[in-house]
């Protein structure tokens, strides 16, 4: 499972392809979610992320999976403003049902490693 998906991953993050990524994060979790849905009750532990997620993928999200254990799904979205109309119509779709929408970001940008210099106090 890992090796193949993650060998397509990587070089679609890589060139910035995000339906090669996204194909690449959705094969992953539904050998992650098919390993843990007999515990979980299916692929995803809630019926409703589930139907939500369903709908996201018809509508043009990518990568769609599972944090964890979940109930938290995702999905990946090509722009900001794609990502806030797709919101609001998955809200009106699926907000009766108790489920929150969030845009988020990643931070697109490397690690950081700051240093802080430590002097020791002398003791009398």
């Amino acid at each position: 499972m890992g090796g193949l998906a993650l060998m397509q991953a990587m070089p679609s993050l890589v060139e910035q392809d995000l339906p090669g990524f996204g194909a690449a994060i959705h094969a992953i979790q539904q050998t992650v979610g098919d390993h843990f849905a007999p515990a979980q009750g299916g692929r995803f532990a809630s019926h409703h992320v589930a139907s939500a997620l369903a709908w996201l993928a018809r509508n043009g999200a990518e990568g769609i999976g599972q944090s964890s254990w979940g109930p938290t799904g995702f999905a990946l979205i090509d722009s900001e403003i794609q990502a806030r109309s797709l919101a609001r119509a998955a809200y009106n779709e699926f907000g009766t049902e108790g489920l929150e929408f969030m845009v988020c970001s990643g931070r697109n940008r490397g690690a950081e490693i700051r240093t802080e210099a430590y002097r020791a106090q002398a003791h009398s």
